[in-house]
């Protein structure tokens, strides 16, 4: 099956260049090349595996069609008349003569649908505009999470009780099974990456009692305090002073493990970060366990210490063998938003360390990239700025064109790689006209609708 997918996918010399491309990448790679040929290994044996894997169950497409925002402000009535009205299907032009307050936005836009989980553990049906034009390189969204829907309209409330916004649907938005090749990409996300677990690079667990969480936070930030760590001078030799007193003395050795601990209910936040000067005590196996379950909590997206702590964990999967959290930390990093790249050298992605171990990129970047019928996992813009590492971009970007071109795939995925397309292409600016211009080219083979997101 893969083979085929290989040919539909213009990924035929894939397997031979994770070879070649550690000599094209050379020291850029953040692995030793050592690492990297046991991972290689370990990915080619995982390959074979996946071939011999069915094609799995028809997934169809999140629904998706036309219609028309509506928003109301200030109403000097009672939004259950609204409401019954919507019911009964009036049209739009009904409704603005019996509703002047109401205000309709652009005519003609893109809607879908998906699922999510809310932070209270409640499932929310989400519907969102999809803009054909981009805006500042990102997945622009309107957000609506209704209390009233049906097959023609969805409504929401906001908490004043006097004001809310929705979509009138032209016609019932609908679905469509995505072609076997995009369903393929999609397993092989799936069984080569695999979902991230819950111990893993997660937030705090909100189910820990507050008191418990405290005084781990606190037992941290007496070691900071007892230690004098709290500024941090002479790193170097502080260090080699907690190694020598970690090996030499039992009483200091069972409390750094116990705050090593401790460090697994609270992370290892600004505040009450110990892993400079704990974790190279312990061996590189407990460390790396200990970074894989510490939880992650960030201020913003500008703040990169997530970012880090999962690119180290990744540095220390490659150094044990460790293939599955090498890809799933890699991964992490390329499609989601932990902190901005400036403070990485080169404004590095690490996106090339999953080619060089003989990662397909191409099925790799679209199971990433098309919305599943869950909240889509991929940032784009972080996912279209990783890109420009690849070394293969010729086959990359004739391999997007093709799944743009395909009528087959549904269009709210089409659109999502157009705008993958056009973040990956931005990243150069010298390059930049040409491979616009290679997109343009395909404009033809595009619903009129969608051609607009050509446009600049």
């Amino acid at each position: 099956m893969r083979k085929i997918l290989s040919f539909l996918l213009f990924l035929a010399s894939t397997s031979c260049f994770a070879q070649e491309s550690w000599t094209k990448l050379g020291d850029s790679l953040i692995h030793d090349p050592k690492s990297m040929a046991v991972l290689a290994q370990k990915t080619a044996a995982k390959h074979k595996v996946f071939d011999a894997q069915p094609l799995g169950p028809v997934i169809q497409s999140l629904q998706q069609g036309y219609g028309r925002q509506f928003k109301i402000f200030d109403a000097k009535f009672p939004l259950d008349s609204l409401k019954q009205d919507l019911k009964k299907g009036l049209s739009p032009a009904q409704l603005t003569r019996k509703y002047p307050q109401m205000e309709w936005g652009t005519d003609s836009i893109f809607i879908y649908r998906f699922e999510r989980t809310s932070w209270e553990g409640k499932i929310e049906q989400v519907f969102a505009e999809a803009p054909y034009r981009l805006k500042f390189g990102m997945l622009p969204q309107n957000w609506v999470r209704p209390e009233l829907s049906a097959a023609h309209f969805v409504f929401e409330t906001y908490t004043t009780g006097d004001s809310g916004q929705g979509f009138y649907f032209y016609g019932p938005l609908s679905s469509r099974p995505l072609p076997k090749s995009a369903a393929r990409c999609f397993q092989y996300v799936d069984f080569m990456v695999g979902e991230k677990p819950k111990t893993m690079f997660s937030s705090r667990n909100k189910e820990l009692n507050y008191d418990v969480t405290q005084r781990a936070a606190t037992q941290l930030q007496q070691f900071l305090k007892d230690e004098k760590l709290e500024r941090r001078q002479r790193f170097d030799q502080v260090l080699e002073e907690i190694k020598a007193k970690y090996a030499t003395n039992p009483a200091f050795r069972a409390r750094v493990d116990s705050v090593a601990d401790a460090s697994l209910l609270v992370g290892s936040t600004y505040r009450h970060n110990v892993n400079p000067y704990i974790l190279p005590c312990l061996p590189l196996k407990k460390r790396f366990e200990i970074m894989c379950r510490q939880p992650l909590d960030w201020s913003c997206g500008n703040d990169a210490a997530p970012r880090f702590h999962i690119l180290e964990t990744g540095k220390m999967a490659a150094e044990l063998g460790e293939l599955q959290v090498f890809l799933l930390a890699h991964y992490l990093i390329i499609t989601d938003s932990y902190g901005s790249l400036e403070g990485f050298p080169k404004g590095r992605t690490y996106f090339r360390e999953l080619e060089a171990v003989g990662m397909d990129i191409l099925p790799l970047v679209v199971g990433a990239n098309l919305f599943y019928p869950k909240h889509p996992m991929a940032f784009r813009e972080n996912l279209g700025t990783a890109l420009r590492e690849v070394a293969q971009t010729e086959m990359l970007e004739n391999g997007l064109l093709q799944y743009i071109s395909d009528p087959a795939l549904d269009e709210l995925n089409r659109l999502s790689l157009i705008w993958l397309y056009r973040n990956y292409a931005r990243t150069n600016r010298q390059a930049q006209p040409a491979k616009t211009e290679k997109l343009r080219s395909i404009s033809g083979t595009l619903p009129p609708k969608l051609r607009e997101a050509l446009l600049d």
